[in-house]
């Protein structure tokens, strides 16, 4: 999702007096999307420094570069692309004669949000990529090149970079991955996966998912729950389960905003992200008591790409259309064996005992 206050102005900036809150607002908006730098809250009043800022944001978007805030076809949503996490900015005219000044600021997942591809955009993704030719590469005109350099390079320069630089490594690898093109899958090993809090995270709510509903039948699978339930004494059951752990929602939503170094990271690098784990368990009853033997198979797997509305999307897309970007799967797979026992009292499947162990492959 994304938090989108918008600041109404009292008049155009850029043009005779401005209103000293637009003023700093814009100042502080224009700092985020990193077309300038202003020390403090800066002059109330319009200087040299903020109508140089003004005129980069509108010469990056095709504008006309004339530091006058206001000025955008009404309804055109300028926005430089976020990229997994980073800020963007909306620049339109509102209603009524007045102009409406909007600083996006990405908060959650790659996978959600209002970010339209812009007309520049899509008038370029349209000429580089023809209908006639859906499928195969298609080789830009000179000023789509120009276009597309510009892109990249801004991707580049930018966030690969800057991730770098502000101990985001993996981020900033899966990007450059991204755009090197060469499509190939990044496999973790079981160690390298769980070095990820996020992942060590969803393999723990899959062991519980397990430990706490399938093995004392109260799953969403009555099959399951039935077959342990009728086990009479002495008698072998074989059930399957699966349950997905995926990290999003509240977790994505507080690494992105307020989460350590390497939280953000990770959720620069792969933002929302599947997680998954399979179960195929043997139920042995014993008196009143359940003997569980199963093999669970933890399954990070997911890709690298962008879709419409995300943030960055028009762009990506646009050089993917090109052959100079494509996306790459990404994940890991590993097996655990669990062992271990159930009370069965009044009917009812209780006490699960249960221990996990890797297995070495």
């Amino acid at each position: 999702m994304f938090q989108t206050p918008s600041y109404r102005t009292a008049r155009t900036i850029g043009t005779g007096q401005s209103n000293p809150g637009d003023v700093h607002r814009l100042r502080r908006a224009l700092k985020r999307t990193g077309h300038g730098r202003f020390p403090g809250q800066g002059a109330p009043n319009v200087t040299p420094g903020l109508m140089e800022a003004i005129k980069r944001f509108q010469t990056d978007y095709g504008l006309e570069a004339d530091a006058v805030v206001g000025k955008a076809v009404q309804g055109r949503a300028m926005r430089r692309s976020p990229l997994r996490g980073s800020a963007g900015m909306d620049v339109m005219m509102g209603s009524g004669g007045q102009d409406s000044f909007a600083a996006s600021t990405r908060t959650a997942s790659t996978r959600s949000g209002a970010n339209p591809v812009t007309p520049e955009i899509a008038q370029r993704r349209s000429r580089v990529a023809s209908p006639a030719r859906p499928t195969g590469v298609v080789k830009p005109s000179g000023s789509d090149q120009r276009f597309l350099d510009r892109v990249e390079h801004d991707m580049r320069d930018r966030y690969v970079e800057d991730w770098r630089k502000s101990d985001k490594p993996q981020a900033a690898h899966n990007l450059e991955r991204y755009l090197d093109g060469s499509g190939k899958p990044l496999v973790f090993s079981r160690d390298e996966a769980r070095s990820f809090e996020p992942i060590r995270k969803a393999e723990e709510r899959i062991r519980q998912h397990f430990e706490t509903r399938t093995l004392v039948a109260r799953s969403g699978k009555t099959d399951n729950n039935e077959t342990l339930k009728s086990l009479k004494d002495g008698e072998t059951a074989e059930i399957k389960d699966d349950w997905h752990g995926d990290y999003k929602g509240v977790d994505a939503l507080q690494d992105a905003v307020g989460g350590t170094s390497e939280e953000k990271d990770f959720y620069r690098a792969f933002g929302r992200t599947k997680a998954r784990g399979k179960a195929r368990i043997r139920a042995t009853r014993k008196g009143d008591t359940l003997y569980f033997d199963g093999i669970v198979t933890q399954e990070w797997d997911d890709t690298y790409d962008f879709h419409p509305p995300e943030p960055g999307s028009g762009e990506a897309l646009a050089l993917e259309e090109a052959g100079r970007a494509k996306p790459f799967r990404f994940g890991a797979t590993w097996k655990q064996r669990m062992r271990g026992t159930a009370r069965i009292r009044n009917g009812k499947i209780t006490d699960p005992e249960i221990q996990w162990t890797d297995i070495d492959e």
